[in-house]
């Protein structure tokens, strides 16, 4: 029997049983109370980490920012609690990312919390070996604990009072569904740690960024595919320390895999027909037509050829872009007719400029509003008392659930591709520059989960709107060094100051 085979069967047959559910908690720590050596890229790697955990491999996300050592213990406390109380099966996995700064004393690193000072790192740090002792005993199958910070790789082997307790050991690469199917029955306990070993080290150097780029080869090479295919590819692309280590109550056979989740099939591509009355005609109103086509991806860190979720080529149809995004004004009226009340933000330059301060569920809101106010169909269709359930953050207070009715004429946020395909000039001369205005320095909300790739897989080569569930949802920030848009991902209920938005609508059946 092929080996695919067995392992959908398996995962059909099996699915709670063998399979569990993906929790991930990402420790992010970019600004400290003693010391100015931290730096903002902690969050922000995080931020990316998490969206491409949530739309590619299923994971439920939670980012933590600029904890105190307090905050981490609770956390990891209230994650214990979750697992012995059955409120999350047990056969699941679990994966514990550490991204900061990090110090040593006595020949053993610690992770510093925001709270920390690094030079008593004794005192104020959380040692590696105490943070192991705690994560090994949660009641979870597998656990795999990835460390980017100084000093990671440097943990006392006598940490417990017990011998041998945590070794390094060679990760399995490649696992047949013999092994998917008896490391169910085995606990995995993982450190990955991802070492600069260089105490003057920018925080940017890039070990985040490496293992997302890790993870998104190793889902090219195998649907299952196993920390150890990362490993493989760190050891390779880079020269500075990754060591692997097993801890307390791991088998030497089990390992941590990551599932790539599968693309939704697009039951309707934005665009189609539906039978709706037309949208404003031609440029009525201010609208510029993008006449559709085919293009390669070109946005920054989505024309990797080692990223097996870039295709060569997709294809847009034509569609209608506001040449500038919604400005505070805009967004004044919104509120005055949708909530009686003047929305307002410190943050706003005046009236004219582009706003910011607005979330992503706040976007779509404005979207619909728009539609009913020019009396065409709304496109969204918001539940605010049902919780999204392709919504996988669990730092998201809201979690509205919001579907798109991509044959409606009336507006809506842009697709990550339709933003890019329009930024970047791809229609010709449907779009000049001149009619394509940013606000330098904001990014702008899509409709996508941002999964930091678009899906080869052959139904979402014509429109694609994104992984069916995430974390994140997508940003895109246009700049002379970046004319195609810089990737980046917001928690939908998260109002940044650097954030705002534009709206288009579909160009099927517009008379010009």
């Amino acid at each position: 029997m092929n080996s695919k085979v067995l392992v959908y069967l398996i995962q059909l047959l099996f699915p709670l049983f063998l399979f569990g559910q993906n929790q991930a908690l990402v420790i992010a720590v970019g600004e400290y109370e003693h010391f100015d050596n931290g730096s903002s890229a902690a969050v922000a790697d995080a931020t990316r980490l998490g969206a491409m955990l949530s739309a590619r491999f299923g994971f439920e996300v939670e980012i933590v920012e600029n904890p105190s050592a307090e905050d981490i213990r609770q956390k990891l406390d209230e994650y214990r609690q979750h697992y012995e109380e059955g409120a999350w099966p047990s056969n699941g996995q679990l994966l514990l990312y550490f991204t900061g700064r990090g110090a040593e004393q006595n020949g053993a690193g610690y992770f510093l919390p925001a709270d920390g000072d690094d030079g008593q790192p004794m005192a104020t740090g959380l040692a590696w070996y105490n943070l192991l002792a705690e994560v090994a005993d949660i009641k979870c199958t597998h656990i795999l604990v990835v460390a980017d910070a100084l000093y990671s790789s440097r943990i006392s082997p006598d940490w417990d009072g017990q011998s041998p307790s945590i070794e390094q050991r060679p990760l399995p690469t490649r696992l047949d569904p013999g092994s998917l199917l008896v490391r169910q029955f085995s606990k995995s306990r993982i450190m990955l740690a991802l070492d600069p070993q260089n105490p003057w080290a920018s925080r940017d150097s890039g070990l985040s960024t490496l293992f997302r780029a890790g993870l998104a080869w190793a889902a090219g090479q195998s649907e299952e595919a196993s920390i150890g295919l990362v490993e493989q590819y760190l050891r390779q692309h880079s020269s500075r320390a990754i060591a692997a280590y097993s801890f307390k109550g791991d088998a030497p056979y089990a390992t941590f895999v990551f599932y790539s989740q599968p693309p939704e099939p697009a039951e309707q591509q934005p665009g189609s027909g539906g039978g709706q009355p037309p949208a404003p005609g031609g440029e009525k109103d201010g609208f510029v037509h993008v006449s559709g086509g085919a293009f390669t991806p070109q946005a920054a860190g989505y024309a990797n050829p080692g990223n097996h979720a870039s295709p060569q080529e997709i294809t847009i149809r034509d569609f209608y872009i506001s040449p500038e995004p919604v400005t505070s004004a805009d967004f004044v009226r919104f509120g005055l007719y949708e909530k009686n009340k003047a929305p307002d933000s410190p943050h706003w330059r005046s009236y004219t400029s582009s706003v910011t301060e607005v979330d992503w569920y706040e976007a779509v809101e404005y979207c619909n509003w728009l539609s009913r106010h020019n009396g065409l169909e709304e496109v969204y269709t918001i539940d605010k008392d049902e919780e999204s359930e392709s919504n996988l953050n669990r730092n998201d207070e809201k979690k509205w659930a919001v579907t798109a009715n991509w044959g409606a004429n009336g507006y809506r946020l842009p697709t990550a591709a339709e933003w890019e395909y329009a930024a970047c000039g791809h229609a010709g001369k449907a779009v000049e520059n001149s009619r394509f205005m940013v606000d330098e320095g904001i990014s702008e909300w899509c409709w996508d989960w941002e999964g930091f790739g678009y899906s080869s897989a052959p139904e979402q080569l014509s429109d694609p709107h994104g992984p069916p569930r995430g974390a994140f949802r997508a940003l895109r920030r246009q700049s002379d060094e970046e004319p195609c848009g810089a990737p980046g991902a917001g928690a939908p209920a998260k109002r940044y100051s650097d954030v705002g938005f534009r709206v288009v609508r579909r160009g099927g059946g517009v008379s010009e």
